[in-house]
């Protein structure tokens, strides 16, 4: 436990010097700032992608804003932060294996290095990261509109058949949704 709040307090110590150097060096970021806060949810959607982009380390608190995004209740909106959040897991943040919960590291092994610790706390907080995306495509999985509701179902399709992680939970969902009341989508998501 002492070790996981040492590494929360070093990583989040990390991030806000260096939004000060972020802040401090370029008008790009006082820009994409801005726009976060104030432009349009497409514009925002934008603006916290490239920004995740650009230092996918620093960029939690970006990363939360575009999860949330993905659950707003305009469907146009949500697609899109729906389509850049799929990309930046499946480009940026995902590696080719499951990921580990800070507890499943090798903590007793050997004595950690900081970097050790760094790396996992930033991998515990991907995954849980990951799994607030999960849950927020499954609740577009179970939308009215339709074309959302497909669009949710094939993102949990590429995720399934791109990286390995939550395969099991993604796995379940799509089967649940071969059952869906519109025809369309069961059919769509058998094809899948």
């Amino acid at each position: 436990r002492k070790l996981k709040t040492k590494a929360e307090e070093m990583f989040d110590e990390a991030v806000a010097t260096h939004a000060e150097e972020q802040g401090k060096l370029s008008q790009d970021s006082k820009f994409l700032s801005t726009v976060m806060r104030g432009g349009t949810v497409s514009d925002r959607t934008a603006a916290l992608s490239l920004k995740i982009h650009k230092s996918p380390l620093h960029a939690f608190r970006e990363l939360e804003s575009l999860i949330g995004l993905c659950k707003k209740k305009g469907r146009r909106e949500a697609s899109a932060a729906v389509d850049a959040a799929k990309e930046l897991f499946l480009t940026v943040l995902l590696p080719d294996r499951k990921l580990k919960s800070f507890s499943e590291q090798p903590l007793s092994v050997f004595g950690p290095t900081d970097l050790h610790l760094a790396m996992w706390i930033v991998e515990a907080r991907i995954k849980s990261y990951y799994n607030s995306f999960i849950s927020a495509i499954n609740a577009g999985a179970s939308d009215i509109v339709t074309y959302f509701k497909d669009k949710c179902i094939k993102c949990m399709v590429d995720l399934l058949m791109a990286k390995p992680e939550l395969e099991k939970v993604l796995l379940e969902l799509i089967v649940n949704k071969l059952g869906d009341p519109n025809r369309s989508t069961a059919s769509k998501t058998g094809y899948w």
